[in-house]
């Protein structure tokens, strides 16, 4: 799971950044269901709420993401 100092220049991004969010996908996997897992990271909030995290899956019937 890449995190906010993986961004280019990101020292100087994420110092002046009010608000980070990383949504990553595992596209290396072999495993299908692990394919269609998506990670979402909440990685800096400025002004109140907490960092976190939140795992989706995918729903190709519906066309959307469902949290698990």
């Amino acid at each position: 799971m890449p995190n906010k100092m993986d961004v280019k220049g990101a020292a100087e991004i994420t110092n002046k950044s009010d608000n980070i969010i990383i949504i990553h996908r595992d596209t290396t996997t072999e495993d299908p269901e692990l394919q269609e897992l998506v990670k979402i990271h909440v990685a800096k909030v400025r002004d109140g709420g907490e960092p976190g995290f939140i795992d989706l899956t995918y729903n190709k019937e519906k066309c959307n993401y469902e949290e698990i």
